[in-house]
């Protein structure tokens, strides 16, 4: 008995020292529940990650503090992927994200499709030709800028102050898009609830077959135009305003990602209402606009390296400046 008792103490402990082996063979490839970026470069380089092995798929956490790069499409599996506020990811394809999406920095690519997660929440910039979101929550408290569409298939919120410049926009039956920021499309379809307090302008195509309520502001640039794709056979609330700023002005196909890099605006919040431009570009034109989109400053000439807008009352503006090689816009904020 003694013996088989012994046996059976000695096969135990080698169980667990082959456990201790798989556990730090699983460490040491960099099977871990968090992966890091430690350093710009390719996004498929292990050598910019800790530990040393490429997130791809059964990913936890991902964290990107860094400029990473890929040059051509890429499917992930990530629990939750966070871009730090000096994290960059610029995709040269389609990134496709099964899970959780949260960008404190910037996040530039083809197309990016978000879906099978939680949430999706951008606190700064994404500019992308299409957006896809299809997680349940969806969120922006940045900007948005894409040149081709969104499609809206689960609840959307884009924030108070917050910015989507798009070429189609789609809101879809199947959840409601709420609007407490500013919304500059090209063409709007309009098939489910919209609602909240902020601004639409449309440049070209609207067509209503929902419901538009809250008290946000509409403004089609071609009303009545003739055009086969302006139709209203949808509903809209009696709050709802028709151009209540006058005309509105769209920043849509504005570079909002390299170029606005070099590019500064200080001082940011303002005091005074003064700001002043520091760029290596030739200015050649400003535009100041409201979150409406309402052009409140537009000077033909004269200095183009400050601005004077102490006649603004307190709150945030739309800077578009036009350069020598494109167009930026910047958000500033004049405060108390």
């Amino acid at each position: 008995m003694k013996k088989r008792l012994a046996g059976l103490n000695n096969n135990s402990l080698n169980m667990k020292a082959l456990f201790t082996i798989i556990i730090a063979l699983i460490v040491s490839t960099g099977w871990t529940q968090t992966k890091i970026s430690i350093a710009d470069g390719d996004w498929n380089n292990p050598q910019n990650w800790n530990p040393a092995v490429v997130p791809v798929f059964n990913e936890d956490t991902v964290i990107v503090n860094h400029q990473m790069t890929l040059s051509n499409s890429l499917e992930v599996g990530i629990t939750h992927l966070l871009i730090g506020v000096d994290g960059i990811v610029d995709v040269n394809g389609t990134f496709a994200l099964h899970g959780n999406f949260k960008n404190d920095g910037r996040f530039l690519s083809d197309s990016l499709i978000i879906g099978d997660g939680d949430y999706c929440i951008n606190n700064n910039l994404i500019e992308a030709h299409v957006l896809i979101p299809t997680n349940p929550l969806n969120e922006n408290y940045g900007t948005i800028d894409l040149t081709g569409f969104l499609t809206s298939v689960e609840s959307f919120l884009n924030a108070d102050g917050a910015i989507i410049q798009v070429g189609e926009l789609t809101t879809t039956s199947d959840a409601d898009f709420v609007n407490n920021g500013a919304v500059y499309v090209d063409s709007w379809l309009c098939e489910g609830t919209v609602l909240g307090s902020g601004s639409f302008c449309i440049e070209n195509c609207f067509k209503n077959f929902g419901a538009v309520n809250g008290t946000l502001d509409v403004c089609d640039l071609t009303p009545n135009s003739g055009l086969p794709c302006d139709l209203n056979i949808g509903t809209t609330a009696p709050t709802v305003t028709l151009c209540a700023a006058g005309p509105c002005t769209s920043p849509l196909g504005l570079n909002t990602s390299e170029l606005s890099e070099e590019v500064h605006v200080f001082p940011n919040p303002s005091s005074d209402g003064r700001f002043h431009i520091d760029t290596d570009q030739t200015v050649e034109g400003i535009t100041i606009v409201d979150l409406s989109g309402r052009m409140l400053y537009h000077p033909s000439n004269g200095e183009m390296q400050s601005i004077d807008l102490s006649f603004l009352e307190t709150g945030e503006y739309i800077l578009i400046l036009e350069t020598s090689n494109d167009r930026v816009i910047k958000r500033i904020v004049i405060s108390n």
